[in-house]
């Protein structure tokens, strides 16, 4: 076993933090992963996390690197966005997880989108999803930035829907 790193493997769902090095390892299953202990020492060298999607905030998975090995390429990125369905307000909040603070908001019909100081899309509210749906409004706010994922947001908004008033988290990959 090598070195200190971490990763997220998306294919998998596993992350793996690595805590040192042994030349053998002993693995001690767990229901939640495994725990690798230095067969000498029973120090622990590594952790492994299945299911990690399940058991670990999306902001960290999202800030972990996928595994790669020398020479292969970049592996697309993972994105997280994080949906909400206001019953009452007939409302969905999308969060983009973008960094940058939202500083204006921008009518784009149906849709108010929060916008950073460049102008970037950082949020975007919907509503009367419950009377029409979300698509129309989705569709617009995509061609005024083409570089937002229209399939996702759709998937988002309507798990949201599916689910009010809890908070849903959808991913895609991207590159």
């Amino acid at each position: 076993m090598g070195g200190r790193y971490a990763y997220y493997d998306w294919d998998a769902d596993i992350v793996w933090l690595s805590a040192g090095q042994a030349e053998h390892v002993v693995s001690e299953g767990m229901p939640w992963g495994t725990i690798d202990h230095d067969e000498v020492t029973g120090a622990v060298v590594a952790i492994e996390i299945r299911n990690a999607s399940t058991r670990l905030p999306v902001t960290l998975l999202s800030a972990l690197p996928g595994p790669r090995k020398q020479g292969d390429p970049a592996r697309p990125q993972v994105r997280f966005v994080r949906a909400f369905y206001d019953r009452q307000a007939d409302l969905v909040a999308i969060d983009l997880n973008e960094p940058g603070d939202a500083v204006d908001a921008i009518d784009v019909g149906r849709a108010t989108v929060l916008v950073d100081a460049d102008g970037a899309p950082r949020s975007i509210e919907i509503v009367g999803v419950d009377r029409r749906g979300a698509a129309e409004a989705i569709t617009a706010v995509v061609a005024r930035w083409p570089k937002l994922d229209r399939p996702g947001l759709l998937a988002a908004a309507n798990a949201a829907r599916a689910a009010p008033d809890r908070e849903i988290t959808v991913s895609s990959r991207v590159g």
